[in-house]
């Protein structure tokens, strides 16, 4: 549902720039994204498989194939594990094994081997946990678009967290902090499950 909303809001030609999809852990919405819809993308997520990629983006190698994941290839026509990850292989997917913290600092730093990294043309986050702040800030200093389906308010490890004087606790808060965040002009949308 993300992955089409992302194609209906920044159209298709836009992300073939490149998503840079924060948190994605083992890559479920880049699947949808890259795999289906042939989309670039890199997932940014200290989780990733693949081992410490420093220097920027490193192919994403024995993809783990959920049971949706190998659903969708049968009906591709690909059955054997070995074609779904040579078919994985062949698409514009990479992944860095990273926090987003290390990305603002190859962006501060202007790491040329971050480059490829850091051209994408939209930042998204789904259900990224801690990393949902992170995603405004990478968002803000590459002056790109983003869109966040937030989720956890982790509003004891963020106490700076404010609106006003209170602290941000509640999911609603955090879509209010979200909304003020400086230097960003986000809207708030929703997504339609049914």
């Amino acid at each position: 549902v993300f992955a089409d909303w992302l194609c209906e809001m920044y159209s298709r030609e836009k992300l073939q720039n490149g998503v840079l999809d924060i948190a994605g852990g083992r890559g479920e919405l880049a699947f949808e994204l890259c795999v289906k819809r042939q989309i670039p993308c890199v997932v940014l997520d200290p989780r990733c498989p693949g081992g410490d990629t420093d220097g920027g983006a490193a192919a994403w190698k024995d993809w783990r194939v959920s049971r949706q994941q190998r659903l969708w290839f049968k009906s591709q026509g690909i059955r054997s594990y070995q074609q779904c990850q040579e078919y994985v292989a062949n698409c514009p997917l990479k992944q860095c094994q990273v926090p987003v913290e290390t990305a603002l600092k190859a962006l501060r730093d202007q790491d040329e081997e971050w480059k490829d990294v850091l051209k994408c043309e939209v930042v998204v986050g789904l259900h990224p946990d801690q990393a949902t702040g992170g995603i405004l800030e990478l968002a803000r200093a590459l002056g790109r678009p983003f869109a966040v389906v937030p989720c956890c308010t982790f509003a004891d490890e963020f106490p700076e967290r404010r609106l006003g004087d209170r602290p941000v606790r509640t999911y609603d808060d955090l879509v209010e902090w979200l909304l003020a965040f400086e230097g960003t002009s986000p809207e708030k949308g929703f997504l339609m499950f049914f």
